[in-house]
């Protein structure tokens, strides 16, 4: 069973998932050429966070320790979806 602590835990960081959408979203001048268009610089984003992750992926498995703390919060968030749904 899920333990209170641990739901806390997951929605503080589907929160701050949100608060990061909310930013980037508001961000007009994050990427040249979506200036006017907030979805399509959410999906720029989002794109670069899943590059980003397979960059962190490839360089947890070349090393040879593993460092005791999570990635950047946009590559966690790819993570967080890439374990709901690993196909």
């Amino acid at each position: 069973l899920v333990r209170p602590d641990q739901l806390k835990a997951h929605l503080q960081l589907l929160a701050a998932f949100s608060h990061l959408e909310q930013r980037v979203v508001a961000n007009e001048s994050l990427a040249a050429g979506l200036e006017s268009d907030s979805e399509k610089r959410w999906v720029w984003f989002v794109n670069l966070a899943v590059e980003r992750f397979e960059r962190w992926c490839l360089m947890i498995e070349q090393s040879d320790t593993v460092e005791q703390r999570l990635p950047p919060i946009d590559v966690t968030m790819v993570w967080h979806a890439y374990l709901l749904n690993p196909r």
